[in-house]
């Protein structure tokens, strides 16, 4: 592990991980990350994995977060998209054809 390295948080609460960090871990960009708040003086940041291989291995992330706080913190356009893929899926199971639709 890399010696301590300190950051000053901006004035909007961003923080740069540092490059050597991110290249120990094998952080990239649009990695998903997640904030664990331990006690008063530490945090425990982990890289997430949402989904492995298709859609049906899904992990949540914690049990703190319900299906309903996820969709509510997607864009609109995202909400969207995913209830049209929802419908889509549902139909399919009901048997439903969509080609006839």
């Amino acid at each position: 592990m890399a010696d301590k390295i300190i950051r000053i948080i901006g004035k909007k609460g961003r923080t740069t991980i540092p490059h050597n960090i991110r290249k120990e871990l094998g952080f990239e960009g649009k990695d998903i990350l997640s904030y664990e708040v331990v006690d008063d003086n530490t945090i425990v940041l982990r890289k997430e994995t949402l989904c492995e291989g298709d859609s049906n291995a899904c992990a949540y992330i914690n049990d703190n977060i319900t299906l309903e706080k996820f969709l509510d913190s997607l864009t609109p356009a995202q909400q969207r998209k995913a209830c049209l893929y929802l419908n889509v899926i549902w139909a399919r199971n009901e048997g439903v054809n969509l080609d006839e639709v």
